[in-house]
């Protein structure tokens, strides 16, 4: 969960500094797409988890 946090946010300041990154009329370099749907995959899949064990944790 915390590194799909981390890894989000640096996203948007990949993006604040380099606006290259954020321009609608070219696409990205394929690592920075790669990146971000890494990042969005461990976000989900964290948070996801975490609810999995807090839903868990109060069934005991």
């Amino acid at each position: 969960m915390v590194v799909g946090a981390f890894t989000n946010s640096s996203l948007f300041l990949l993006m604040a500094i380099f606006p290259v990154l954020d321009n609608p009329n070219q696409p990205p370099p394929m690592i920075f797409t790669a990146y971000l749907l890494a990042s969005v995959l461990t976000t989900s899949y964290g948070f996801g988890k975490a609810a999995v064990l807090v839903l868990r944790s109060t069934f005991k």
